[in-house]
C-alpha cells in the first residue's frame, strides 16, 4: 500500500514538473492560437454573393439592407439587393416567418443599415436565404474605420496649438501669437 502511494506520488510530481517544461509550455501556447485563429475564421462573414455558393452551411452573412418586403402571410424579407439590379441578378434574402414574429421583433430599424447575420444558408428555387428565428441572429455592423482619416481628423474641443509655432509669444504683446514665415513682414 505504501508503495503504491509513493509511486502515485512520484509519478503526480513528475506531472508537474512536466506542466512547467518549455517545450510543453510551447505545445499549449500554439493549440491556443490555433484555436484563437479558427475562432477568428468562424467570425468572418461573407458577402451574399459569396454565401450564396455556400448553401447549407452555417455563415456569417454581411450586407446592406435596402428595404424590408411584407408578405400577406406574415412574413417579412429583409432585401439585400440594390433597388437598381435586376431581379435575376438578386440571389439572397434574409426570411421571418410569421411564427418567429415575437421571438425577431422588428425589422424596421435595420433597414437603411450594414446587418451581419448568422445562420444557416437554405437553398430556395434557385436562390438562398437565412432563416431569422431570434433576434441574437441579426446586428447592425460596425462601421469600418478608415485609419487615416480618422487618425488625421480634429475633434472639437481638442485642438492643441503646435508648441513650435508659439515660441517667444508674450500675451502682454501686440503681434501675432504664431511665429511663422508667412506672418513677417517685408
Amino acid at each position: 500500500m505504501q508503495r503504491e502511494s509513493s509511486a502515485w506520488a512520484a509519478e503526480s510530481a513528475s506531472l508537474r514538473s512536466g506542466l512547467r517544461h518549455p517545450l510543453f509550455l510551447m505545445v499549449l501556447c500554439c493549440a491556443a492560437l490555433m484555436l484563437a485563429q479558427s475562432a477568428h475564421a468562424e467570425r468572418r462573414c461573407y458577402s451574399p454573393a459569396t454565401a450564396y455558393r455556400h448553401p447549407h452551411r452555417k455563415l456569417c452573412v454581411k450586407a446592406h439592407v435596402y428595404r424590408e418586403i411584407q408578405l400577406h402571410d406574415g412574413t417579412r424579407i429583409l432585401d439585400v439587393c440594390s433597388p437598381r439590379s435586376s431581379a435575376d441578378r438578386c440571389h439572397f434574402a434574409f426570411v421571418s416567418l410569421d411564427t418567429n414574429r415575437s421571438r425577431v421583433g422588428s425589422l424596421q430599424p435595420f433597414v437603411g443599415k450594414e446587418v451581419e447575420v448568422n445562420g444557416k444558408v437554405l437553398p430556395i428555387h434557385g436562390r438562398a436565404e437565412i432563416l431569422l428565428s431570434s433576434a441574437k441572429q441579426l446586428r447592425i455592423a460596425a462601421p469600418e474605420r478608415r485609419g487615416k482619416e480618422v487618425a488625421t481628423r480634429v475633434r472639437r474641443g481638442k485642438f492643441h496649438p503646435n508648441p513650435e509655432l508659439l515660441k517667444g509669444f508674450n500675451a502682454t504683446q501686440n503681434k501675432m501669437p504664431i511665429a511663422g514665415p508667412a506672418f513677417h513682414g517685408g
